[in-house]
């Protein structure tokens, strides 16, 4: 195993440090760019805000996979009105990374989110109520959820709008 590691290593190594349009290496434009997110979000970019929690929660762009530390940037994109930022937040309570598991809390999350269009936040949505996890079980509203995702273009949601 240790051979393969070192391999990958010795593989990638030179890739993230090789030189970029002229302008670095790879690794640092990454960092760079997690940089420049965060200070967007430090102006109120809700966005970035979003972008720079979902960085860290998956340690992407330069970052270590983190996910309390996602937890501020990401609370920050949804208070400022980014609906990918609450479904984030919702995964997070969800699946109780980062914090304890509260599925109620998530469905907070995911409705706010999917009031702004956010096909899998209401499909997410549909599985609480389908299987009442952190929500009193309702079929009704299981398959309003879940066409509501259908019809922004989440396919797997067009299924299970016909349970029976």
């Amino acid at each position: 195993m240790a051979r393969y590691i070192a391999f990958f290593v010795i593989l990638l190594f030179p890739f993230l440090l090789s030189p970029a349009n002229g302008r670095g290496g790879r690794l640092s434009e990454l960092l760079k760019g997690s940089r420049d997110l965060e200070r967007a979000c430090t102006a109120g970019k809700a966005g970035a805000c979003t972008r720079t929690g979902v960085r860290r929660a998956y340690g992407t762009g330069g970052y270590a996979r983190d996910y309390r530390a996602a937890l501020p940037y990401l609370e920050k994109g949804c208070r400022g009105g980014d609906p990918a930022g609450c479904k984030e937040l919702g995964l997070l309570y969800e699946h109780g990374r980062g914090v304890s598991r509260d599925c109620g809390k998530a469905a907070g999350y995911y409705r706010k989110a999917c009031a702004g269009n956010q096909a899998l936040a209401c499909r997410y949505l549909g599985v609480l109520y389908k299987y009442g996890r952190g929500v009193p079980k309702d079929r009704r509203l299981a398959r309003r959820y879940f066409l509501l995702a259908c019809n922004a273009g989440e396919k797997r949601s067009c299924r299970d709008a016909n349970m029976k």
